[in-house]
């Protein structure tokens, strides 16, 4: 009896000084089965240490034959040990159960509420997996029942139970036995009930995704999956959202890490991105993930959400300061983050063939707001001769950049491509040609800048040399011309659609001037072709 007082002391001490979230994580593991053991276990001990007492009153039964040759005391000390061998086992392998949702769920609501995200997130991870098979009510009895409907097929029944007939027998009791007795089967849609309640209630917690961000990234791509397999687009979409926007908020979290190790191999205009980068491999690895979770939705608000908080607190406006050149700086801006998010993107999109512009538009309304916001500070720092006065400034840069590297890889894609296939030269849309659209997104930004009276020439001369440029390179390659002819017609335009930009005084002339700036012996007839399409 000593012995085991002195085990179930050390069971109570070592549990004492579990971590919470480890104890609640055993609360969920263990059940009715362990109670038993366990139960069983003490029985069996306490009647091998008094056995000599029960054998003096004739209370013994004859002894079970694992104890021959054994002591009372080795026996019960066998007893104790396979007793916490399978407590040991079970504390580690049992999964959630569907009669624990209930208690899962209450563990979770009060974590949540107490904002005990990391062990909130410790409890998700250890049961994620058994946790969204109930969601989705993913067991062969609900299978059944949801397949015991007046259509319901033999071809039906043997997919719920992923078993082919193996006799006419066992195919008489599929046909005539067994969808009389679906009905029978237990549905449990409240367990399912439970789980999609506490889903929604967690996973839309911004503090939870904040803290999933911070913590366990990784973790979300899990949850991800799940959604994206569950088909609750509206559901997944608000997670998403707030899994990118915690992700972008965290500045020396996973996202900038690796984005900022992410190298452009600057031969071909795309990215190698490193095995080791979970979330940009989840993404990008098959750019058909990134098109399916529009990843670009919540990237593309977080930079325009940001841009109008900035205008209204300009004092906080770090974009507006002198432009440092700082790499460890960049690297950390949200701003720049998702630029080149975007740029990595939309790369992959171009060469993985997807037939859409992935809202790549986004940036024409970013370069609208930088221009708007563009105001340098009072900072004796600023000097506004040069090329990048502010940072501001080198953010343009980086957008024309990357429209830069949307729109040359027509020279090395083959043209039967699908999405580099140009229907028209004109400036109107074809949104399943992606060089197509960054051409009217580059016309759209060029507008902006060149109608700006805040940005200054030199900056406007920097960014109108790298546009027309672009025209220059196309121009040089066999499939660019084509491009060229789009490129041309579309700056022209000054947008979206030929003639449907005003066509003030301001954005002819220093176009004009651009245009003459530019080598004249080497660009020549170009010049004269750009030069000719000006009203």
């Amino acid at each position: 009896m000593d012995l085991l007082i002195t085990v179930a002391s050390l069971v109570v001490a070592i549990f004492a000084i579990l971590p919470r979230e480890r104890r609640l994580d055993l609360r969920l593991r263990f059940g009715s089965f362990d109670v038993v053991v366990g139960g069983i276990a003490v029985v069996l001990i306490v009647y091998l240490d008094l056995y000599s007492l029960f054998s003096a009153h004739g209370l013994v039964l004859k002894l079970p034959r694992w104890t021959l040759g054994s002591t009372p005391t080795q026996a019960i000390h066998l007893a104790l040990l396979l007793m916490l061998a399978t407590l040991g086992v079970r504390s580690q392998f049992a999964r959630l159960s569907r009669r624990k949702m209930p208690q899962f769920q209450q563990l979770a609501d009060e974590l949540l509420w107490a904002e005990s995200y990391l062990e909130l997130l410790l409890l998700f991870q250890a049961h994620l997996e058994r946790f969204f098979r109930i969601y989705r009510g993913d067991f062969w009895t609900q299978r059944l029942r949801r397949r015991s409907n007046p259509g319901f097929t033999l071809e039906d029944l043997l997919q719920a139970t992923k078993r082919a007939p193996s006799s006419g027998l066992h195919r008489w009791l599929m046909h005539a036995v067994v969808p009389r007795l679906l009905p029978l089967l237990p549905d449990h849609d409240q367990q399912t009930s439970i789980a999609v309640e506490t889903a929604h209630n967690v996973l839309l917690s911004k503090g939870f995704v904040a803290a999933l961000a911070r913590s366990r990234p990784y973790l979300g791509i899990d949850i991800i999956q799940n959604l994206m397999a569950i088909g609750d687009g509206f559901f997944r979409e608000e997670f998403f959202e707030l899994y990118i926007g915690s992700l972008l908020a965290h500045r020396s979290g996973v996202l900038y890490n690796e984005l900022a190790n992410s190298r452009n191999q600057r031969s071909s205009h795309r990215y190698e991105i490193a095995e080791r980068a979970r979330l940009l491999k989840f993404l990008f690895g098959d750019a058909n993930v990134a098109h399916k979770l529009e990843v670009y939705r919540p990237f593309g608000e977080f930079v325009l959400s940001e841009l109008d908080r900035l205008v209204r607190e300009p004092e906080h406006d770090e974009y507006n300061r002198s432009y440092t050149g700082e790499k460890s700086r960049e690297l950390q801006s949200p701003l720049f983050a998702a630029v080149h998010f975007f740029d990595i993107m939309v790369s992959e999109a171009i060469f993985q063939g997807i037939t859409w512009h992935m809202w790549l538009y986004y940036v024409t309304y970013i370069v609208k707001r930088i221009v708007r916001n563009y105001k340098p500070a009072d900072d004796p720092l600023i000097d506004l001769e040069v090329e990048f006065p502010i940072w501001y400034s080198y953010l343009l840069y980086s957008i024309f950049s990357a429209l830069r590297n949307w729109i040359l890889p027509v020279r090395e894609i083959i043209g039967h491509q699908d999405n580099v296939r140009l229907v028209s030269t004109q400036a109107d849309h074809e949104n399943s040609n992606i060089p197509k659209s960054a051409i009217l997104a580059l016309a759209d930004c060029t507008h902006s800048v060149l109608v700006s009276e805040a940005l200054g020439e030199n900056l406007q001369r920097t960014l109108m040399d790298l546009v027309l440029g672009i025209y220059f390179e196309l121009r040089g390659s066999p499939q660019g011309d084509v491009y060229a002819e789009a490129l041309k017609n579309a700056i022209h335009a000054g947008g979206f659609s030929l003639g449907s930009r005003a066509w003030g005084g301001t954005y002819r002339d220093r176009l004009r001037a651009a245009i003459h700036r530019q080598d004249r012996v080497r660009y020549h007839e170009y010049m004269q072709e750009l030069n000719a399409a000006l009203p």
